[in-house]
Protein backbone atom coordinates (compact mmCIF):
# COMPACT_ATOMS: atom_id res chain seq x y z
CA UNK A 1 0.00 0.00 0.00
CA UNK A 2 1.02 3.57 -0.57
CA UNK A 3 0.48 6.00 2.26
CA UNK A 4 1.09 9.72 2.31
CA UNK A 5 1.81 12.22 5.06
CA UNK A 6 0.89 15.86 4.74
CA UNK A 7 0.70 18.87 6.98
CA UNK A 8 -2.79 19.32 8.39
CA UNK A 9 -4.90 22.24 7.19
CA UNK A 10 -7.86 24.15 8.68
CA UNK A 11 -10.23 21.99 6.62
CA UNK A 12 -8.92 18.89 8.43
CA UNK A 13 -10.25 20.00 11.83
CA UNK A 14 -12.99 17.35 12.11
CA UNK A 15 -10.63 14.54 11.07
CA UNK A 16 -7.98 15.68 13.54
CA UNK A 17 -10.46 15.93 16.41
CA UNK A 18 -11.81 12.45 15.60
CA UNK A 19 -8.31 10.96 15.65
CA UNK A 20 -7.58 12.66 19.00
CA UNK A 21 -10.84 11.27 20.43
CA UNK A 22 -9.76 7.79 19.31
CA UNK A 23 -6.31 8.31 20.86
CA UNK A 24 -7.72 9.44 24.21
CA UNK A 25 -10.33 6.66 24.26
CA UNK A 26 -7.64 4.09 23.67
CA UNK A 27 -5.33 5.57 26.32
CA UNK A 28 -8.13 5.77 28.90
CA UNK A 29 -9.58 2.40 27.85
CA UNK A 30 -13.08 3.95 27.91
CA UNK A 31 -14.90 6.06 25.32
CA UNK A 32 -13.89 9.71 25.63
CA UNK A 33 -16.04 12.55 24.39
CA UNK A 34 -14.67 15.99 23.74
CA UNK A 35 -16.54 19.20 23.12
CA UNK A 36 -16.13 19.06 19.35
CA UNK A 37 -16.53 22.78 18.75
CA UNK A 38 -14.06 23.73 21.50
CA UNK A 39 -11.64 21.09 20.17
CA UNK A 40 -11.91 22.50 16.63
CA UNK A 41 -11.11 25.96 18.00
CA UNK A 42 -8.04 24.61 19.83
CA UNK A 43 -6.97 22.89 16.62
CA UNK A 44 -7.29 26.14 14.65
CA UNK A 45 -5.17 27.89 17.27
CA UNK A 46 -2.62 25.07 17.12
CA UNK A 47 -2.10 25.17 13.36
CA UNK A 48 -2.15 28.96 13.35
CA UNK A 49 0.83 29.04 15.72
CA UNK A 50 4.21 28.80 13.95
CA UNK A 51 5.66 26.78 16.85
CA UNK A 52 3.11 23.99 16.30
CA UNK A 53 2.57 21.54 13.48
CA UNK A 54 0.16 18.71 12.83
CA UNK A 55 0.66 16.02 10.21
CA UNK A 56 -1.94 13.53 9.00
CA UNK A 57 -1.27 10.09 7.54
CA UNK A 58 -3.51 9.18 4.63
CA UNK A 59 -4.55 5.95 2.98
CA UNK A 60 -6.04 7.45 -0.15
CA UNK A 61 -8.73 9.81 1.15
CA UNK A 62 -8.93 8.21 4.59
CA UNK A 63 -7.11 9.87 7.52
CA UNK A 64 -5.45 6.99 9.40
CA UNK A 65 -2.90 8.69 11.65
CA UNK A 66 -2.01 11.94 13.36
CA UNK A 67 1.07 13.46 14.93
CA UNK A 68 1.22 16.91 16.53
CA UNK A 69 4.43 18.57 17.63
CA UNK A 70 5.42 21.82 19.29
CA UNK A 71 8.74 23.61 19.35
CA UNK A 72 10.17 24.29 22.79
CA UNK A 73 13.35 25.90 24.04
CA UNK A 74 15.47 24.82 27.01
CA UNK A 75 19.00 25.10 28.27
CA UNK A 76 19.13 21.38 29.13
CA UNK A 77 18.27 20.60 25.50
CA UNK A 78 20.92 23.04 24.26
CA UNK A 79 18.38 25.13 22.39
CA UNK A 80 15.28 24.44 20.35
CA UNK A 81 13.70 21.01 20.37
CA UNK A 82 10.39 19.37 19.58
CA UNK A 83 7.80 17.73 21.80
CA UNK A 84 5.31 15.30 20.32
CA UNK A 85 1.94 16.07 21.91
CA UNK A 86 -0.34 13.61 20.12
CA UNK A 87 0.62 10.58 18.09
CA UNK A 88 -1.95 8.08 16.88
CA UNK A 89 -2.28 5.43 14.20
CA UNK A 90 -5.57 3.61 13.74
CA UNK A 91 -5.18 0.02 15.04
CA UNK A 92 -5.71 -1.66 11.68
CA UNK A 93 -2.82 0.40 10.23
CA UNK A 94 -0.26 -0.27 12.94
CA UNK A 95 2.91 -2.13 11.94
CA UNK A 96 2.44 -0.86 8.37
CA UNK A 97 5.17 1.78 8.49
CA UNK A 98 2.84 4.75 8.95
CA UNK A 99 4.22 5.63 12.39
CA UNK A 100 7.76 5.66 10.99
CA UNK A 101 6.62 7.88 8.07
CA UNK A 102 5.02 10.38 10.46
CA UNK A 103 8.14 10.46 12.65
CA UNK A 104 10.31 11.05 9.58
CA UNK A 105 8.10 14.01 8.62
CA UNK A 106 8.43 15.51 12.11
CA UNK A 107 12.19 14.87 12.15
CA UNK A 108 12.64 16.67 8.82
CA UNK A 109 10.51 19.55 10.08
CA UNK A 110 12.58 19.75 13.27
CA UNK A 111 15.93 19.55 11.50
CA UNK A 112 14.87 22.39 9.21
CA UNK A 113 14.27 24.50 12.33
CA UNK A 114 17.51 23.62 14.08
CA UNK A 115 16.05 21.35 16.74
CA UNK A 116 18.55 19.55 18.93
CA UNK A 117 16.21 16.72 19.92
CA UNK A 118 12.67 15.34 19.89
CA UNK A 119 10.82 14.23 23.02
CA UNK A 120 7.59 12.35 23.63
CA UNK A 121 5.67 11.47 26.76
CA UNK A 122 5.10 7.74 26.50
CA UNK A 123 2.11 6.04 28.10
CA UNK A 124 2.54 3.73 31.06
CA UNK A 125 4.65 0.69 30.25
CA UNK A 126 2.24 -1.78 31.89
CA UNK A 127 -0.41 -1.27 29.21
CA UNK A 128 1.61 0.23 26.38
CA UNK A 129 4.87 -1.71 26.13
CA UNK A 130 4.39 -2.03 22.36
CA UNK A 131 4.30 1.77 22.02
CA UNK A 132 7.43 2.17 24.09
CA UNK A 133 9.16 -0.55 22.06
CA UNK A 134 8.23 1.35 18.88
CA UNK A 135 9.78 4.57 20.20
CA UNK A 136 12.95 2.77 21.29
CA UNK A 137 13.22 1.08 17.88
CA UNK A 138 12.98 4.54 16.32
CA UNK A 139 15.94 5.85 18.35
CA UNK A 140 14.24 7.30 21.42
CA UNK A 141 15.71 6.57 24.86
CA UNK A 142 13.81 6.60 28.11
CA UNK A 143 14.56 9.65 30.26
CA UNK A 144 12.05 9.14 33.06
CA UNK A 145 8.40 9.61 33.85
CA UNK A 146 6.45 12.69 32.93
CA UNK A 147 4.21 14.27 35.55
CA UNK A 148 1.27 16.66 35.31
CA UNK A 149 -0.60 19.00 37.59
CA UNK A 150 -4.14 20.00 36.71
CA UNK A 151 -5.35 23.50 37.48
CA UNK A 152 -8.83 24.18 38.92
CA UNK A 153 -11.48 24.45 36.24
CA UNK A 154 -9.36 22.62 33.67
CA UNK A 155 -10.29 19.41 31.93
CA UNK A 156 -10.02 16.17 33.95
CA UNK A 157 -7.26 14.66 31.78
Amino acid sequence: MSYSIREAQIADADRVVELVVRLLSELDRVPVELDREASRQIYKELIGNPAHRAFIAWDGEKAVGLITVVQSLAIYARGRFGIINEFYVMPEYRSSGIGRLMLEEVEQFGLSRGWQRLEVGAPEREHWSRSIAFYCKEGFVEIGPRLKKLFPGGPPR
